[in-house]
């Protein structure tokens, strides 16, 4: 099945919680199943060469709805942390602020990188 990514931004947009579960990964793959592709889930800084196998590449485009960031780890979020951009904002198992989904990650700005489907 190609990948759908307005079946999968639809997905993050109707399940997306009113603040975070810490499923963040979990959540993500599931809106990229749902946009036709089946994807391993994994810790959320470890998702990208899941990701790539599944046919994703590293953008440095401008953002489109569709994109997946996976941001590494900080010291009291060893997991790292995923989310989906629907073209107007990032949404992981909630819809967040910026693409960093918290005060320690806007701080520290971890490392990231954004993958694309076409």
């Amino acid at each position: 099945m190609p990948w759908n990514k307005k079946a999968a931004v639809n997905y993050a947009q109707l399940h997306a919680q009113g603040k975070s579960t810490h499923y963040c990964a979990r959540f993500v793959c599931n809106a990229v199943n749902a946009g036709g592709i089946r994807l391993t889930c994994a810790n959320a800084k470890e998702l990208g060469r899941y990701l790539v196998d599944a046919g994703f590449y590293e953008t440095h485009d401008l953002l489109q709805a569709g994109d997946i960031a996976v941001i590494q780890g900080t010291q009291h979020h060893e997991y790292g942390h995923v989310c989906i951009f629907d073209g107007h904002q990032w949404i992981s198992d909630f819809r967040q602020k910026t693409m960093y989904p918290g005060v320690e990650y806007r701080a520290l700005k971890p490392s990231f990188i954004i993958y694309r489907h076409d």
